[in-house]
Order: C-alpha cells, then sequence, then structure tokens
C-alpha cells in the first residue's frame, strides 16, 4: 500500500445553470450551501484503492464561478430584485478537493534493492455520466519533489483511455527507483567492515587461535541478526531477494575462514608431527623417504589452504562485489528502458515538477 495526497481540480460548463450577480472579478466563490447542493459535479471513483468509497467530496471543498464574458441581462420587471443574469454558457464552474488515499501497488521484490516499481492511480466515471462527458488531460503537476525518504519519483504520467465498459480512464503512473543510499550505509558498510575485520584474523598467529574463531563466530552472528531483521522488515516473497543473496554471501565469508583457520592448524600440527617423525628417522636412518613423502604431502595441503585463504577467497569477495552491483545497475536501467504506461496508445501527458497540484479537466458535451 502506498498513501497518496492529492488536489484534484475539474472545470465544466453547465447550460442549465443561470448565475445571477457575479462580482466583477474573474472568479466568484460559492459560499451558499444550498447553492453548493444544486451545482451538478462529476462522480469520479477510484478503482485501485484499499479503502472502500474514498473518493468522498470534502466539505472544506472550493467551487468557484468563472466568469468568461460580460452579460448585460437583467431579471427584468416580473422579479422582486433586479439581479443581473449570466447564462450557463458563458460561465466556468471549477471544483477542486483535497485527498488522502492508499492505493495498492504490486512491487515486484526480486531485484530489491535495485527494483522499479510502477504505481497507478486509476480514476473512473460511472457509465451514465461517461456517456456525456468527454475527459480532456490537460496538466499534472507534482509538488512534493523527485527525491522521496524510501524512494525515488523517477517519471509520472498522466494517461487518458477509452474503456470498454466504463467510459473514458484516466489513470496517473509514478514509477519509482529505490534509494540506494540507505541500502550502502545500513547494509553494505557493516557487511563489508565485519567481511574485513573477518579476513584480518586469518593473519593472526597460531597461538592465538581461539581469538580468532571468537571473532569469526560473532560477526557470523552479527550477520545471521541482521539478515533475520531484514527478512521481518521487508514484505514476505516466495522468492531469494538481491539483498538476501548479499546477506547470505556475508554470512558464508567468517564461517569460511574459521573452517580455513582451523584446517590451517590441524595442518601445522600434522606438519610439527611429521618433522619431529622425519628428525627421529634420520637419527635412526630409517622409513626415511616415506616420512618425507607424508611430510611433503602435508605441506602441499597446508600450502594450498593458505593459497585459498589468503588469495582466493580475497578475490571471489572482490569479484561477488563487482558482479553484485553491475548486475543490479543492469537490471535497473533495463527495466527502466521497457517500462511501457498502459494509456500509451491514449493520450498521455507529462508530470511539472515545479508546480503546485495534478489537475485534470472535464468538458461538458451535453446534458
Amino acid at each position: 500500500l502506498f498513501r497518496v495526497k492529492y488536489k484534484m481540480s475539474f472545470a465544466w460548463k453547465d447550460r442549465r445553470l443561470k448565475f445571477m450577480n457575479l462580482r466583477k472579478s474573474r472568479f466568484t466563490v460559492v459560499k451558499s450551501e444550498d447553492e453548493y447542493k444544486n451545482i451538478w459535479w462529476p462522480r469520479v471513483k477510484s478503482v485501485n484503492t484499499a479503502e472502500i468509497d474514498d473518493a468522498q467530496y470534502h466539505t472544506e471543498s472550493l467551487v468557484t464561478i468563472e466568469k468568461l464574458q460580460e452579460s448585460n441581462e437583467t431579471s427584468g420587471l416580473s422579479s422582486l430584485h433586479n439581479s443581473y443574469i449570466l447564462d450557463g454558457s458563458l460561465a466556468r464552474i471549477h471544483f477542486s478537493y483535497i485527498i488522502s488515499v492508499k492505493y495498492i501497488c504490486v512491487f515486484s521484490m526480486e531485484y530489491y534493492p535495485f527494483d522499479v516499481e510502477v504505481c497507478h492511480v486509476k480514476l473512473i466515471l460511472n457509465r451514465e455520466q461517461s456517456r456525456k462527458i468527454e475527459i480532456i488531460a490537460n496538466e499534472l503537476q507534482i509538488i512534493a519533489g523527485r527525491y522521496l525518504a524510501k524512494f525515488s519519483l523517477v517519471d509520472s504520467y498522466m494517461c487518458l483511455v477509452e474503456g470498454e465498459d466504463n467510459g473514458a480512464i484516466m489513470t496517473i503512473y509514478a514509477i519509482f527507483t529505490r534509494n540506494l543510499v540507505k541500502f550502502v550505509l545500513m547494509t553494505c558498510l557493516p557487511t563489508v567492515l565485519g567481511a574485513a575485520i573477518g579476513h584480518a584474523t586469518n593473519y593472526i598467529q597460531e597461538s592465538n587461535f581461539h581469538t580468532a574463531c571468537s571473532m569469526n563466530l560473532t560477526i557470523l552472528l552479527v550477520f545471521t541478526t541482521m539478515f533475520v531483521n531484514a527478512m521481518l522488515t521487508l514484505p514476505q516473497s516466495s522468492f531469494l531477494k538481491m539483498s538476501d543473496i548479499w546477506l547470505l554471501f556475508c554470512m558464508a565469508l567468517p564461517f569460511m575462514d574459521v573452517i580455513l583457520q582451523i584446517c590451517c592448524l590441524r595442518l601445522r600440527t600434522r606438519l610439527e608431527a611429521e618433522n619431529l617423525k622425519l628428525e627421529k628417522l634420520f637419527e635412526e636412518r630409517e622409513g626415511i623417504e616415506m616420512s618425507s613423502r607424508m611430510r611433503d604431502e602435508v605441506e602441499y595441503k597446508l600450502n594450498v589452504v593458505k593459497l585459498f585463504m589468503f588469495k582466493v577467497k580475497p578475490l571471489v569477495m572482490l569479484v561477488f562485489v563487482v558482479m553484485f552491483w553491475f548486475l543490479g545497475i543492469y537490471f535497473r536501467v533495463n527495466r527502466l528502458e521497457k517500462i511501457d504506461v498502459e494509456g500509451a496508445d491514449g493520450v498521455c501527458v507529462e508530470a511539472n515538477y515545479s508546480s503546485v497540484n495534478d489537475q485534470s479537466i472535464l468538458k461538458m458535451n451535453s446534458m
């Protein structure tokens, strides 16, 4: 769910009405409650809302009459009060209201935090009014700016398409990308520092093996807590997200360090034992060749473990980080290029980010 607060403005002509004593200024505000109730306005419904009957017109809604031209027509002698009368075709009614509504938006979280989300606000008229009203997409204006708390607004459109049963459908599309700064500071930076500290324990002397092992297990516990918190905080899904892959890889690093350090300790112990055994055999001059072969085999295994510990593992870490960010940025750019809004075949208006409200104009054809 995402909450949208917007101002919707309508303008139309009603030839059935007669306006009396409009002000000399261009706009006249309708203040009388009786006049307010007698004015017709279009009934707009939101389709994809999480709340029932959300598009209610508030009492603080503003109705104004715009005088398009002057009129010299008066009420005549039969009227008690002498009034200037303006025909409805010579004035335009403006109606606007502000509303805050929760809308349903389906998120694709598999590429989180590189996901690109397309949310929309779909507004329709009922069938009876859609036969008599033509909707004209006029202007979409954004006042919140492009950069929000968690997302960045890449683009926004207001599109008008013809529906099959409900007449014209006006849809406002908002294309969001997630801000990566939060992910970098709260996930990447702590895990990279923790992985670096865990790798640094490989250079600790053998006599401090217990200290190195304890540090790696502590780092593993911290990474596990971060992974569980991320799973509980983010929306539940049946697939792994890219952030989950990052955290799982980081959890595997201290575990690998512990295993490699244990292997090194075990092989060093065996190598020392083989060296002592070989020295003893040199003194006795028996079985030297076989013992030397076993010592070389243990030394070879120790060198392989050290090679993986000090060269292969850092290289794998570097390749993973580069590939993770490369694929994430690639998926984001590719998704933005392939986005196509529903109203591409209709009339679409791009958002203006320097103005004040969201507007659409309704033009009356006949009543």
